[in-house]
């Protein structure tokens, strides 16, 4: 049976953060182990591009707000892949391309995200800012 990544992120809410457990216990009671640890990776996986996706579209904000330039190409790559319509592909669809455009960012925490958009929100500030910084010199 094919999982949807929509229903992969709905179980991965009830497990984040004791995949390990969950791996020892049902390895415990599991015929087939590989398969197991190639399920629990996935999730793992998955929980760390969700994340990673949250950061791209905290980052995407600013880049757009600010009119940044720059290799910006993973960020962009990691929100286009993370649309709804990607989250009812089938789990296999997450490529390699996807998860290392991830893994440049999931390190980024919530926190960092909630800053860089709330400075996203005072990008009026920002400029008048660059404009009367201009005008001192």
């Amino acid at each position: 049976k094919t999982r949807l990544l929509d229903c992969m992120a709905k179980s991965c809410r009830h497990y984040k953060g004791c995949c390990r457990i969950v791996t020892a216990k049902t390895l415990q009671l599991a015929l087939d182990k590989r398969w197991v640890k190639t399920r629990v990776q996935e999730v793992e996986e998955y929980q760390r591009l969700v994340k990673a996706a949250d950061a791209a579209k905290a980052v995407n904000i600013v880049c757009e707000k600010l009119n940044l330039t720059g290799d910006f190409s993973a960020v962009d790559y990691l929100c286009q892949q993370m649309s709804k319509k990607f989250k009812h592909k089938p789990l296999l669809s997450v490529t390699n391309e996807v998860l290392r455009a991830g893994r440049c960012l999931h390190n980024l925490t919530k926190e960092q995200q909630d800053c860089l958009t709330v400075f996203a929100q005072c990008v009026p500030l920002v400029k008048w800012l660059r404009e009367e910084v201009k005008e001192l010199r």
